[in-house]
């Protein structure tokens, strides 16, 4: 029998505690000594999420075995051909569309990103914190934030509104958050401790190592303890289980970059780091929306 994960020690407090470690000793470490060089620092962005990020993603195979959708050669076939295009076609409308592709990553983040919290905000209140994490460096760097969307292809004219509506967005979020938590704070602690670490890390940080300590640390974390769970595995099996399709997406995405890259090493690879997570994410967030609504009738 499969050792069941609800029975080791690893559960969503622990992930709050790894996060929090972390967070607090890069923090330190920015504010007491040399920054290393930007291009040395998204290399290890992008190792970090590459091992630590993207095989959450990498489970949707297993997912889809779960939930019957690869049992025949027909449906296997339909499974992966439907994910890949899914994710060509949003490579494609990021590069015909930008701006519109990056209001829909927006959206999509947020709802996804709401998961790592409902179990303890409800949904609202999971929504707005989701806002708060998205929005924050634009209220704690805006330039840098700005900067990046001009590397997406965001025309320069319309970078500082995108700005401006994230960081709208974040305050209110985050005042709303802080407000029900004040109010009601019992078996919450992981909540003010995470928002309290990810708003001062939005000041310290640059934008993309705060969203790649969250993206890796809280919400892939998050998402194998629920694959764990659904598909009754530990985390080590399920980060196994994961290794192949994350050969084949690395692989994929190396072969993008030598291809496709026509700009510096930093701007290249911050392009290409969030236009390879938004078509990763268009098939990701289908099937774990398929897979919550199953869940939710099974409970019926």
């Amino acid at each position: 029998m499969r050792r069941s994960f609800c029975k080791t020690r690893f559960n969503r407090n622990t992930i709050t505690l790894v996060y929090s470690a972390v967070s607090l000793l890069v923090i330190g470490a920015l504010v007491s000594a040399e920054p290393l060089p930007s291009q040395v620092q998204l290399i290890g962005i992008v190792l970090l999420i590459a091992v630590c990020g993207l095989p959450h993603g990498a489970l949707d195979a297993e997912i889809g075995t779960f939930l019957d959708l690869t049992h025949t050669i027909r449906g296997a076939f339909l499974f992966f051909m439907g994910y890949v295009l899914l994710a060509l076609s949003g490579i494609a409308l990021w590069l015909w569309l930008p701006p519109l592709a990056l209001s829909l990553f927006l959206v999509i983040s947020i709802f996804h990103f709401s998961d790592d919290w409902q179990s303890r905000l409800g949904r609202p209140m999971s929504v707005a914190l989701a806002v708060a994490v998205v929005g924050l460096p634009a209220i704690g760097q805006p330039d840098a934030v700005a900067q990046i969307l001009t590397w997406l292809f965001i025309p320069a004219p319309l970078a500082p509104m995108f700005v401006t509506i994230l960081a709208f967005g974040a305050g209110i979020g985050l005042l709303l958050v802080v407000g029900t938590v004040m109010v009601s704070h019992r078996g919450r602690w992981p909540v003010i401790v995470e928002v309290s670490l990810l708003s001062i890390s939005a000041l310290v940080m640059s934008p993309v190592l705060y969203f790649a300590l969250y993206f890796c640390l809280i919400h892939a974390q998050r998402h194998m303890l629920d694959c764990s769970r659904l598909l009754d595995l530990s985390l080590a099996q399920c980060y196994l289980k994961s290794l192949p399709i994350l050969f084949l997406t690395v692989l994929c995405g190396g072969a993008s970059y030598w291809l496709f890259a026509s700009a510096g090493l930093s701007t290249n690879l911050i392009r290409w780091l969030f236009i390879g997570l938004f078509a990763l994410t268009l098939p990701h967030m289908a099937l774990i929306t398929y897979w919550n609504r199953r869940r939710g009738s099974d409970h019926r």
